[in-house]
């Protein structure tokens, strides 16, 4: 019997994709290594594809927080998707200098076990000057209640809850416009709720929604899944977001 995605199941997949050369596209999710497996999980596809590979979506490729600096080495990466406790203030400064890559989805997903700190606002203050094109994600899904990873003054365009659980708070609108309010293009919550709100308007998430749309100039997508009201869809419309 075999258990886990370390060792030799680990060491097979690693020689399956130094035989990819010319490969755009990898995706290693939830592999949860530890230690130098985790390290070097990415050693083997930088000396083979360090040209080609256009988007890498690495999601708890490790159980603890460690910074994937191999992503790095990816030279015409587009588009980086990565969990936060593998993203570091060391990674990001290599992010700067990486002028072809576009977007980074930071996402946390169920497995997410780790409660990772959010990159050095310095750094992200930094990374925005260098990399004046780069759009970062912030992005949450699956079956859990857990809240983004918040990254301040980062250059965070769309706010993405792909979980059943998560509700509209005026706390977490708050926070957003303090963070983002510059920035922000998107916010979503996606997905069929499985929760239940009242009726009552002052319990609805109606004067946050209109709240982050007066405040946050830059939003077209505002994705809702709650109860509102007719007034309010009218005034999101006065807004010109719908």
């Amino acid at each position: 019997e075999i258990y886990g995605t370390g060792g030799m199941i680990l060491q097979n997949m690693k020689d399956l994709l130094t035989c990819l050369p010319g490969l755009e596209r990898l995706e290693l999710v939830d592999l949860q290594l530890d230690g130098l497996d985790g390290e070097h999980a990415l050693d083997e596809v930088s000396e083979v594809c360090c040209f080609s590979l256009k988007t890498l979506k690495i999601v708890n490729i490790t159980r603890i927080p460690f910074s994937m600096l191999s992503v790095s080495s990816f030279v015409n990466l587009r588009c980086l998707i990565i969990s936060p406790h593998n993203l570091g203030d060391d990674l990001v400064e290599c992010i700067s200098c990486m002028p072809k890559l576009r977007n980074v989805h930071i996402v946390s997903n169920a497995y997410s076990e780790s409660v990772p700190a959010p990159v050095d606002y310095r750094i992200w203050k930094q990374c925005r000057k260098s990399h004046p094109r780069l759009r970062v994600h912030l992005v949450t899904e699956g079956k859990h209640k857990k809240e983004l990873t918040y990254q301040t003054k980062a250059p965070v365009k769309s706010l993405v809850y792909d979980t059943p659980y998560t509700r509209v708070n005026q706390f977490a609108i708050n926070l957003a416009v303090e963070l983002y309010k510059t920035d922000l293009e998107v916010y979503c919550h996606q997905g069929l709720p499985r929760f239940t709100r009242s009726r009552s308007f002052h319990d609805r998430a109606d004067s946050a929604y209109l709240y982050l749309v007066r405040q946050c100039p830059y939003l077209h997508t505002l994705m809702i899944r709650e109860r509102i009201s007719t007034s309010t869809v009218l005034l999101l419309a006065y807004t010109g977001l719908v």
